[in-house]
């Protein structure tokens, strides 16, 4: 047998160029957004303790400032009651409330209240000089007369009628004798200037700070809570605790429309607690995007385009030596393999086709006679004709030396192949001019028919070969 179908030996796609490309692009890819999401997690829980950190710091210096002042209010206070019970309970209150001691630069006014809501003196303005002003129905005063605790008391602020002012008042009762309500003393503070000194550090901009009472109306604020004086602090329900220290929280809520952390810490010996609020360290989305996000973004497309660059190159490649792989380099008709592959592909699908052998006769007197560069320019030429003797969907193979085959898809008759045959030799028959020298050959075809040799189970293409190839030593035997 003269042609023979080779093993399953086939020229591997070679994927694993271009596949460690995908696979090296996506592993860039992946530790380009590992470091942009690792870099701002680390970043924010850097910003984070930060935050905690001047939270925290900022919040004891604040507290100890209101202690200090509501510490340095109450001893005036308890100073003026000690007076008032050594002195029998009888004192000139109005030269008693200017006395140095008694006096504070932050204080609007120092006032004393009787049982009946009256004021006796104040430091603003004093009964001598008009009618006593009613304080009766002020919460303070109502408060205190109706505790039986003797406890610092921290009003809401409100407007002095004495003063005309805005103050937050500090309160302590007064008992007489038998031990009865005798009225209340009253240091009375302007509100901002309780936190004012906060507004003026730069360094701390964008922060709030307040004074919160057990009500949780803000009593002095500033910065963020400069104009919230007198307003109850709301309480948002999407607060998150990040943090706990010491039983003391740091939230992170909403506050007029932006995110912040707060801290609030109790002002010991008193129902106060100081509230240090900051901006949120958390960086918006949008800013993010344009620091790293979008570089980011920027490098995975050009990782992208690198990748999709390198496989298309390594695919190109890949096809161009399969091309080759296929081709004859002669004649650059499909070779053994791909008509190797091709019997394989009719024998998967069971499709019909028929095949034709087809050897040139005397190309070896040919090649002998004029030498192999004839001899080339001679398959070339049979190659040509052979291939416009044929349908355009038809597939011509050279399988080496002289040797050519034809597959015919589709069923066909005794009769058309015949035909097809006999085309085929005529085209050799007729004479070539190959380098000045007339040649004159022949050709020699055998054919077999796949749907004459299909078994019961399925198509065996070795079959096929093998008859056309018998039948083309037939025909040769027979007078070509």
């Amino acid at each position: 047998m003269r042609l023979a179908i080779f093993g399953s030996a086939k020229p591997r796609l070679q994927v694993r160029d271009w596949q460690a490309t995908i696979v090296l692009g996506i592993a860039m890819i992946c530790s380009v957004w590992a470091f942009a999401i690792t870099k701002e997690t680390t970043d924010q829980g850097l910003r984070i303790e930060k935050a905690q950190s001047a939270l925290n710091s900022l919040g004891e210096i604040v507290r100890n400032d209101i202690e200090k002042t509501v510490q340095d209010v109450d001893r005036v206070l308890k100073f003026l009651r000690r007076t008032y019970e050594r002195s029998s309970h009888n004192v000139d209150w109005a030269s008693l409330v200017k006395e140095d001691f008694a006096w504070n630069a932050r204080a609007v006014q120092i006032a004393v209240i009787d049982r009946d809501g009256l004021m006796i003196t104040s430091t603003a303005s004093t009964h001598s000089t008009s009618k006593p002003i009613d304080l009766s129905d002020r919460e303070h005063f109502k408060l205190q007369k109706a505790t039986l605790s003797d406890e610092l008391y921290v009003s809401r602020p409100v407007i002095g009628r004495a003063s005309g002012r805005w103050s937050v008042q500090f309160v302590r009762k007064l008992l007489d004798a038998g031990g009865e309500f005798a009225g209340i003393i009253v240091v009375s503070l302007d509100p901002t200037q309780l936190l004012s000194k906060y507004e003026l550090l730069e360094e701390f901009s964008g922060f709030g700070f307040a004074l919160l009472g057990a009500d949780d109306v803000i009593r002095a604020g500033a910065g963020t809570y400069g104009t919230q004086v007198g307003r109850a602090l709301v309480e948002n329900a999407d607060a998150i605790i990040i943090a706990n220290q010491g039983g003391v929280s740091i939230f992170r809520h909403r506050v007029d429309g932006e995110f912040r952390l707060t801290k609030t810490l109790p002002v010991i010996g008193t129902r106060l607690s100081v509230l240090v609020s900051i901006p949120d360290p958390n960086v918006p989305f949008g800013k993010l995007w344009a620091t790293l996000y979008a570089p980011a973004f920027l490098c995975t497309i050009i990782i992208i385009g690198f990748v999709s660059t390198s496989v298309w190159r390594q695919r190109k490649r890949h096809r161009q030596i399969m091309k080759l792989a296929n081709t004859d380099a002669l004649t650059g008709l499909p070779n053994r393999l791909a008509f190797q592959r091709a019997l394989e592909n009719h024998e998967s699908t069971g499709a019909s086709f028929t095949l034709l052998l087809v050897d040139l006769d005397r190309f070896k007197a040919v090649n002998d006679t004029f030498g192999h560069a004839v001899g080339d320019g001679l398959l070339q030429a049979a190659a040509s004709r052979f291939q416009n003797a044929i349908r355009s969907d038809d597939r011509l193979f050279r399988l080496g030396g002289d040797e050519f085959a034809a597959i015919i898809d589709g069923e066909l008759s005794s009769q058309d192949a015949y035909t097809i045959a006999r085309r085929l030799c005529a085209r050799a028959a007729r004479n070539f001019t190959i380098d000045g020298h007339r040649l004159s050959i022949g050709a020699t075809v055998g054919i077999a028919s796949s749907s004459q040799l299909k078994s019961d189970k399925a198509l065996k293409c070795s079959n096929v070969l093998k008859a056309a190839d018998e039948a083309l030593y037939a025909a040769k035997s027979s007078g070509r």
